[in-house]
């Protein structure tokens, strides 16, 4: 039976309140805010950079270990690839909580796939190796699994997202097993507050035995949203994280 060692949702942007997202990572140490960011809407100046900052500093006032997590996209992804760190993400990875000396970002997610022709799996174990110890996150899918199986030669340092929507936000027809025996393995696409606890029970029988219970972890976006759009709904993603903790409950042991 798994455990969960996160429970993630993804893409708020700056319509939430920060104090609600610290509400949301108060319900369980396990919870993860995935920051989606890019060239565009990340860059400094922007307001969502000031939001994020904002929310960098309410989790080092609130918390002794925060789990936030940047989602890497576009040229901002490419660059990082290739060792041309932009300064806004090398200053958040810089960053530490001011009373422990923890770093608030503590994963960070490559969405590669559209670059795989500007990238080279030497040039991406560089870039782990930059992040200082942090937990690296890799999409596993049809088309990035050739370049992981040849990053995975490189370095052993890294996890797997497996979402074979391709971000889409659709459910696979099935989950699969981890392609690598005991790594850092999340599962991705179409989980909501009323099909998590359906999809974790898929999950644990897809992962059984093949990977420790402590290293696998789900992450929701898309039904997160309100409908009909890309904001992100509060009540929607407690939801989730509350019927994902019930399910771990109940099945502890098992």
């Amino acid at each position: 039976m798994i455990g969960l060692s996160y429970i993630t949702c993804s893409d708020p942007r700056n319509d939430v309140p920060t104090d609600a997202l610290i509400d949301l990572m108060e319900i369980d140490e396990r919870v993860e805010l995935g920051i989606q960011c890019d060239e565009y809407s990340m860059k400094k100046g922007t307001p969502r950079h000031e939001w994020f900052e904002e929310l960098l500093k309410k989790t080092d006032e609130k918390f002794v270990e925060p789990n936030l997590a940047l989602h890497i996209n576009g040229a901002w992804c490419t660059d990082f690839c290739n060792g041309k760190i932009p300064p806004e993400i090398r200053g958040w990875l810089a960053a530490y909580n001011n009373t422990t000396f923890i770093q608030p970002i503590r994963r960070v997610q490559l969405n590669i796939g559209f670059n795989l022709n500007e990238i080279s799996p030497e040039g991406v174990a560089d870039a782990i190796v930059f992040g200082g110890g942090r937990e690296f996150i890799f999409p596993l899918n049809d088309d990035t699994e050739p370049f992981i199986r040849k990053l995975y030669e490189k370095t052993f340092r890294f996890s797997l997202l497996f979402d074979a929507s391709y971000g889409a936000g659709m459910s696979p027809k099935k989950w699969e097993r981890p392609i690598f025996y005991n790594i850092p393995h999340g599962y991705a696409g179409g989980l909501s507050p009323e099909n998590v606890a359906e999809n974790l029970a898929k999950i644990s029988k897809a992962a059984g035995g093949w990977v420790k219970d402590d290293l696998i972890w789900i992450d929701a976006e898309g039904q997160l949203m309100k409908p009909n759009s890309r904001h992100f709904d509060v009540d929607r993603a407690s939801a989730y994280i509350n019927a994902a903790l019930e399910f771990v409950k109940k099945n502890e042991g098992r």
